[in-house]
């Protein structure tokens, strides 16, 4: 067995002990990160690229077609984990501008490259890409709208942002995939180096982000701990309680479980980060104290994956 083959084989047992590394690696050396933060989007690339391979175009049509349960989804997400977070947030006590980015974050679309994960989790690709690009593309319109509602104040969003994410991060992968697609054996040599290459481009990533947002981390209060359980029950508990109800109360199967369970938990927190760090740091707390929850979230994924 050569060299390659068993570091593949490594990195398909233990994914989830990269995520870890990366994030480590972020505390003890953020300079390096920062360095590093010119890579966050072609990691980002890399993990989209490989879930696009898997894309069935056909049932990519299918899924267009659930236009109810698209509706719904969306209607959930910007409607009522905000509510709840901002009832929990205000029951903690916690100041104004907190307050503020506590709800923003939980306004934040769902994350771009969650097709990436809902297919380790064995979900509905298809419709994980709908539901993505359909919460980005309402994000710049709806979360002003709720924060007003909220706060009867105004956050601008830069579209630009957003429209560069969305082409880099969705469109892009997916296009280079379907062309891919023609030369099987291309596809073939990707996939038999898949482990290693989304581990070493999830370890650049966690660097990145973890380093980009270390100054967060050594900022501990009490504000700082209710701020944590808020962003726990944003991403992780509200995963397994979605999921849970899906199932159990509305019968749904257990693939679209996963699937809505993951839309509606895991968000894009790094882009309210950045567009509330332009603001203040008080507001972009919350949504970096999220981006932090991407680490246990991403590593119960890898390691559990065939449970989730």
């Amino acid at each position: 067995m050569n060299v390659l083959r068993k570091i593949e084989m490594f990195s398909s047992l233990y994914i989830s002990y990269f995520i870890l590394l990366g994030a480590l690696l972020g505390v003890l050396f953020p300079n390096t990160g920062k360095i590093l933060s010119s890579q966050i989007f072609p990691s980002l690339f890399i993990l989209m690229l490989f879930a696009s391979i898997k894309i069935d175009v056909n049932k990519l049509g299918l899924a267009l077609k659930k236009k109810r349960l698209i509706t719904l989804t969306i209607s959930i997400m910007y409607v009522i984990p905000p509510f709840i977070l901002f009832m929990i947030a205000k029951i903690l006590n916690i100041k104004s501008e907190y307050l503020i980015g506590v709800v923003f974050s939980a306004l934040a679309p769902t994350i771009i490259s969650a097709p990436y994960f809902i297919q380790k989790i064995k979900g509905d690709v298809e419709l994980s890409y709908v539901l993505a690009i359909l919460s980005t593309v309402l994000f710049p319109i709806l979360s002003p709208l709720f924060l007003y509602i909220y706060f009867t104040k105004n956050i601008s969003v830069e579209y630009c942002t957003i429209i560069y994410s969305m082409v880099i991060l969705i469109v892009l992968p997916l296009f280079v995939a379907i062309l891919l697609k023609r030369y099987e054996r291309v596809i073939e040599k990707l996939k038999d180096h898949e482990s290693t290459i989304t581990s070493f481009s999830f370890l650049i990533f966690m660097w990145a982000i973890i380093s980009l947002n270390n100054e967060f981390i050594n900022s501990l209060s009490i504000e700082f701990f209710y701020l944590f359980i808020i962003a726990f029950v944003q991403e992780i508990f509200a995963y397994f309680v979605i999921k849970i109800i899906c199932i159990k109360v509305f019968s749904i199967k257990v693939m679209l479980a996963k699937t809505i369970a993951f839309i509606l938990a895991v968000k894009n927190t790094a882009l309210t980060a950045g567009i509330a760090q332009g603001i203040s740091s008080d507001l972009a707390l919350p949504s970096a104290m999220v981006v932090l929850m991407h680490v246990p979230m991403f590593f119960i994924i890898g390691y559990y994956k065939d449970k989730l």
